[in-house]
């Protein structure tokens, strides 16, 4: 691993090599000069021959990138051993299908750096699911009281631009972010209880940031685009989609039990203060 790198950057995938070669080239085009990669490998097409050829630009650049076997694990297990492997102050998180800004990593890391208590910080995806790519002002208010509405996972705040540069204090984020390695040990390391790919794994992991005294913030000055290539990952049918992700429901719920008897409640200072920010910017 670069010695001189303060971040490693961490992607599972599965048979979705086309799909990574965008994710590749994307940090390619980074502007932080040094950064580890390393890629979790599940399934036997996740590799291409033309993938060699981006990780040997990559190489030129002195961005090293290392290829992680996987096989058999989910995917909250290979985020596991990713951790374990990463060897810098920092870990990003990117999924195989996102294509990044050129300042993503470069903007969440200096967020992270200037507050000793950030938990994680994580940018805007542009998902080609979600209508528009921007909130208006009064979009984002909405979108706010929703927030104090649920108290928690209300991830459509990172799936619009923002009408402000701001950050935003949220209880918990999902997809990609950049977090501390040491944090994350703090808090239990990766909740390997869910079976399939989940945004659950990723809020458990946040949340408990947050219950332990760390700050999660949405980066709006940060970009990612979600490709959702149609292809790889893990393609199941519809009822078992359902059954998996109604599993993963029923294990965070668990867990949100034991942490706070009423999320709603509890983070309603949270989400006031972020409407009024809201409303002070719309003047």
């Amino acid at each position: 691993m670069n010695s001189q790198a303060k971040v490693t950057v961490v992607v599972p995938t599965r048979n979705r090599s086309v799909a990574l070669s965008g994710l590749l080239s994307s940090l390619h085009c980074q502007s932080l000069t040094r950064f580890n990669v390393i890629i979790g490998v599940h399934g036997n097409q996740s590799w291409h021959p033309h993938l060699d050829k981006l990780s040997a630009a990559l190489g030129v650049r002195g961005i090293e990138l290392t290829v992680c076997d996987c096989i058999g694990m989910t995917f909250s297990e290979m985020h596991s051993r990713m951790l374990n492997q990463a060897q810098t102050e920092y870990v990003c998180r990117l999924d195989d299908d996102h294509v990044s800004d050129p300042t993503y990593l470069a903007t969440l890391l200096k967020v992270i750096e200037r507050d000793e208590k950030a938990g994680a910080v994580g940018g805007v995806v542009l998902h080609p699911d979600v209508p528009g790519i921007e909130f208006s002002e009064n979009e984002f208010l909405e979108a706010l009281f929703a927030g104090r509405t649920k108290g928690i996972l209300n991830t459509i705040l990172q799936l619009k631009r923002h009408p402000t540069n701001k950050l935003l204090k949220v209880p918990d984020l999902y997809s990609t972010f950049m977090v501390k390695k040491k944090t994350i040990l703090a808090v239990g390391g990766i909740a390997t209880c869910y079976r399939s790919s989940s945004y659950r794994e990723e809020t458990d992991l946040t949340l408990r940031m947050t219950f332990a005294g760390y700050n999660q913030y949405v980066v709006p000055v940060a970009f990612v685009t979600h490709v959702r290539a149609d292809y790889g990952g893990e393609r199941m049918d519809q009822a078992e989609w359902q059954r998996l992700r109604a599993k993963n429901e029923q294990i965070f719920q668990k867990h949100l039990k034991a942490w706070c008897k009423n999320p709603v409640e509890h983070f309603a200072p949270l989400w006031d203060q972020a409407i009024a920010d809201a409303r002070s910017f719309k003047g």
